[in-house]
């Protein structure tokens, strides 16, 4: 692994970290509004499938051991096997399967692609978890856990694959 990529891969840990501060706690549910969806996305898009799993899978690691980077800086274990924990647990598989498909050929259309198998990835795991954690079936849980953050998420993936694009090109003309 070269170091540009290591650099990419902690770079991306750190947006998620901070884009998870920006939060908003809703009274319906136990899983707040932030940023990180985006911050995932991004990582998808600009790093290798491989790097995009390790940037999450370290972001995990960092809030498991205790350093404060999940959402209002919160950390710990109990985070991860509580009814927030499905979602960012989803966080390296999600970003894997968006790089894996943007990584496609034409255009627009895989980055888009993959930035919504990733959402799909995300509200599925988060689901299953808050459903088995806060005792409700399933449909609670889709109701409580992505239904109201649909639009708002489809809105970060459409900035990330916009917004990825031209940072990539700069990423990579910084690191030749």
């Amino acid at each position: 692994m070269k170091t540009r990529d290591l650099v990419f891969i902690a770079l991306m840990t750190a947006v998620v970290s901070v884009l998870a501060q920006i939060a908003i706690p809703l009274p319906f549910t136990p899983v707040p509004f932030t940023l990180q969806v985006f911050g995932v996305a991004l990582a998808g898009l600009l790093l290798s499938p491989g790097d995009a799993f390790l940037s999450m899978l370290v972001y995990i690691f960092l809030g498991a051991v205790g350093i404060p980077v999940f959402a209002q800086f919160e950390a710990g274990l109990a985070i991860l096997t509580g009814p927030k924990g499905g979602f960012l647990i989803s966080f390296p598989l999600a970003a894997y399967i968006i790089s894996l498909i943007a990584s496609k050929r034409g255009g627009w259309l895989f980055p888009g692609l993959g930035c919504l198998a990733g959402l799909a990835i995300i509200y599925l795991l988060g689901a299953i978890q808050l459903s088995i954690v806060a005792h409700i079936d399933m449909i609670k849980a889709l109701e409580l856990g992505t239904l109201p953050f649909i639009p708002f998420d489809v809105a970060k993936v459409i900035l990330a694959t916009l917004v990825a694009r031209p940072v990539k090109k700069a990423l990579l003309s910084l690191s030749s």
